[in-house]
């Protein structure tokens, strides 16, 4: 399998709070992000591109309030009410997001290894 890291997830109770912890702990804005739709979340981006990982960037992301209900499970747990009690504490690591070619062989080659990557889900990626 080959496979590169694309993004970073931090997860906060709210996209304010996600840029503060950011401004606090790396000393930078994330730059606006948008919104996630049919799934309740939005985000920020920050580029934290280097060799190797050209494209690669850290996404805070957080339910969003003005969203409709979800038409499905939202990303990363963040609409379980354990993690958002996590998350009102302080922002979160939560996953990190690789990127591959031949998605179908690498999610066959994880059910070989005994792990269940979930299903794979149409997404675009917007301009960082």
């Amino acid at each position: 399998m080959s496979a590169r890291i694309d993004h970073l997830v931090v997860a906060a109770a709210t996209l304010e709070q996600g840029a503060d912890w950011c401004e606090k702990t790396l000393g930078v804005t994330p730059a606006p992000g948008g919104k996630h739709a049919g799934v309740g979340t939005h985000n920020r981006l920050l580029s934290i591109a280097g060799d190797g990982f050209a494209q690669a960037y850290l996404e805070i992301i957080a339910l969003d309030p003005d969203a409709p209900p979800p038409q499905r499970p939202t990303w990363f747990g963040l609409g379980d009410a354990a993690m958002q009690a996590r998350l009102r504490e302080r922002p979160r690591l939560v996953h990190a997001v690789a990127r591959c070619r031949g998605l179908d062989e690498q999610l066959a080659a994880l059910a070989r290894l005994g792990l269940d990557a979930g299903r794979a889900r149409a997404a675009e990626r917007g301009a960082l």
